[in-house]
Order: C-alpha cells, then structure tokens, then sequence
C-alpha cells in the first residue's frame, strides 16, 4: 500500500468565556473538589469523571449553551450535543498533566475556579499557545487539541473540566456494520 500524507493548514479557535456566577459558585466548586479529589490522574489528582455535583452541572450547562449557538451545529441526522464527562482537578505543589487530548469528543472545556498567584498555564501543544488561568473564566476547545499543565510549586489550583460530543440520530441512515 503506497500511502503519502497531504499537508493541511487547520484553523481551530479556543473560545475564552467568562462565567457570570464565579463570585458565588467557585468557593462552593472549590471546596466539593477539595474534598473529592481522590483519584490520581496525569500527575494531579481529580474527583470522579462523572461527577454529579449541581454546581460542576450549571458550569456544564452554560458552556452547553454556548456550543448550541449556531455557529456549532452540526445539521445533519439530527445530532444533539451530549455531555460526556464532567470531573474536578486539584493541583497541588509539583503535579502536573502529560500531553494528551479529549477525543473521541468533540469539544472540550475547563473551567478555573481557584488560580492561586504562579498558577501553571494551559499549554496547547498543536499550535504552540500557552493560557494563563484566571478564576471565573472558560476555554473551550476543539477535543482534538494536544495539550499539558507543566508543574509549578503552587497549591490549590482547582478547576472543573468536561467533555461534549453530538451523538447522531442512526435513524436517520443505515448503518454499515459489516464493512
């Protein structure tokens, strides 16, 4: 087989947000991953990846809002945009995240709840750009970007992070298991 590969230039956004409700929600967000955190994941340690807590689902909700704008729909066999995974992160002095990625979803988000002074930033490893956390803000980003959290000697970092896909309506064509 004689394959070659075509090189592509790929534009992809990070949209930044800025959650309305961070003054009352993030001490309460903090304080549930604080006491939560107990599995260990990359080099931190986060709660579980389902997580429950109405707090981390109206953070869910909002940027769920956001990806039904127009502009991220997907129109065809009647696709519904689903959340995927919902879970905390805690970063404590030396932890860390290695490179890695969202997928099989299509968007993912993380959103900073407490971002002591010297927090690590966002780094995405596809387009060489780094995110400085500030409490109270949202990125959204294709689940298909490479990125890490380098350590750094600061404690009590925490944010929640979370994954959505659009799930398509097999209804609506034949499906082709047999290939």
């Amino acid at each position: 087989m004689d394959i070659s590969a075509i090189s592509l230039t790929e534009s992809r956004s990070i949209y930044k947000l800025d959650y309305p409700f961070a003054t009352e929600l993030n001490p309460r967000i903090h304080q549930i991953i604080v006491e939560n955190a107990t599995l260990s994941d990359r080099g931190a340690m986060q709660t579980d990846w389902f997580s429950q807590y109405d707090e981390f689902k109206l953070v869910a909700g909002y940027v769920k809002s956001f990806l039904q704008l127009p502009k991220f729909q997907v129109g065809i066999y009647n696709s519904k945009l689903v959340l995927a995974s919902l879970w905390g992160m805690l970063y404590q002095p030396g932890d860390h995240q290695t490179i890695h990625d969202h997928l099989p979803c299509h968007w993912a988000f993380v959103y900073y709840v407490n971002t002591p002074n010297g927090s690590p930033p966002l780094i995405f490893d596809d387009c060489s750009f780094s995110y400085h956390p500030v409490s109270g803000q949202i990125l959204v980003f294709p689940a298909s970007m490479r990125h890490h959290v380098p350590a750094r000697t600061v404690s009590g970092r925490s944010n929640v992070v979370g994954n959505f896909y659009f799930q398509i309506d097999h209804t609506a064509f034949p499906l082709l298991d047999d290939v």
